[in-house]
C-alpha cells in the first residue's frame, strides 16, 4: 500500500491534539521474495479456540469428532472467528492445529495434542472438585 493514511493537514491536527497517527504496517521482507504468511482459520467451540490450516469442511473428519468428544463439547456450536481472538484467549484453551492435515494429523501432533488436553482437563477437574 503506497497511499498515505492521513493528509498533511490531518497529521498536523493529530499532532496538535497529541493523538498518535497510525501507519499501515509493512510486511517483513522474506529472503525468498514476497511470500505471504500461511493463512489460518480460527474457530470457537465452547470455551476452546481451534487454529486450523484450512477451513473445516461441513463433513467433519473422525479425528475432529473425537476431539469434540474429548473436550466434552457439541461440534455443532463450532463458529469461525477472527484470528485476533487468539490474542485475547486463555492460552491453555487454544489448540493450534495448524500443522495438521484435515483428514489425518500425524502421530506426533496427535500425541502432543492429547498430552496437552490431558494436562488442561486434569487441571480443570482439580479446580472443580
Amino acid at each position: 500500500m503506497t497511499a498515505e493514511l492521513f493528509t498533511t493537514s490531518q497529521k498536523q491536527a493529530l499532532a496538535a491534539l497529541g493523538v498518535r497517527a497510525w501507519q499501515v504496517r509493512q510486511p517483513d521482507p522474506s529472503p525468498n521474495g514476497d511470500v505471504a504468511p500461511a493463512a489460518t482459520h480460527t474457530y470457537r467451540v465452547a470455551d476452546w479456540l481451534l487454529v486450523m490450516p484450512t477451513p473445516i469442511p461441513v463433513q467433519r473428519s473422525q479425528w475432529l469428532l473425537d476431539l469434540f468428544t474429548v473436550l466434552g463439547v457439541d461440534g455443532t456450536t463450532l463458529t469461525q472467528v477472527a484470528p485476533t481472538f487468539q490474542e485475547q484467549w486463555e492460552v491453555t484453551r487454544v489448540l493450534d492445529l495448524s500443522a495438521a492435515a484435515m483428514n489425518a494429523p500425524d502421530l506426533l501432533l496427535k500425541r502432543q495434542l492429547w498430552q496437552h488436553l490431558q494436562r488442561v482437563l486434569s487441571a480443570d477437574a482439580i479446580q472443580h472438585s
